[in-house]
């Protein structure tokens, strides 16, 4: 009586099959099923950080991974001093991926009044050509943080080439370029 029976439905056909597994033999595929998968470590390499956040809700987890720029640009009063961006990665219990770009000082200013609008920003991976990337400063935030909207082909590219340089542009300074190594990307976040 105690045991718990879990219904699959299977449609073929036009008409409905129900097929009965117990618990155990849920477990058993879906143990298999996992460990298929790339599976996400909690170590971190030389150019990325790991990290993980668990919902006390539903207990869903979100997989998080951090690099930070080599180099610090220079800007103008008040942000006096360097100022690195760093490239956050996030996956969701889902599957969904969400790419970023923040700033430790300054203000990422766009080319029209476009907070809430998309905007394009360059970027060159290794030696190839420069490509364009939409991005967005998203409403209710301050001007130090962007998604980037083609986040699936962006953290392709993370995975496949070894350096990144994107540039951005900051309130009353211009164009600054900042450079990434971005080999040793776990490809956990690809999938």
């Amino acid at each position: 009586m105690n045991k718990l029976f879990t219904l699959l439905l299977i449609i073929s056909s036009g008409c409905g099959l129900v097929q009965v597994r117990s618990s155990k033999e849920m477990n058993s595929m879906l143990e298999k099923q996992k460990a298929s998968l790339p599976q996400f470590k909690q170590e971190s390499s030389k150019n990325w950080k790991y990290g993980t956040q668990i919902d006390p809700m539903d207990n869903s987890v979100t997989y998080m991974a951090v690099s930070h720029s080599k180099n610090k640009v220079n800007l103008s009063f008040p942000y006096h001093g360097g100022t690195q961006a760093k490239i956050g990665l996030v996956k969701y219990s889902n599957g969904h991926r969400v790419a970023s770009i923040e700033v430790t000082k300054g203000q990422i200013s766009f080319n029209h009044i476009a907070i809430g609008r998309l905007e394009e920003m360059r970027v060159k991976f290794g030696n190839d050509n420069l490509e364009s990337y939409e991005i967005k400063i998203p409403q209710n935030t301050k001007n130090d943080y962007l998604v980037i909207y083609n986040q699936d082909r962006f953290i392709r590219n993370l995975n496949q080439y070894k350096t990144a340089k994107i540039q951005l542009r900051f309130f009353r300074d211009g164009l600054k370029t900042f450079e990434f190594a971005t080999d040793e990307l776990q490809s956990f976040f690809l999938e």
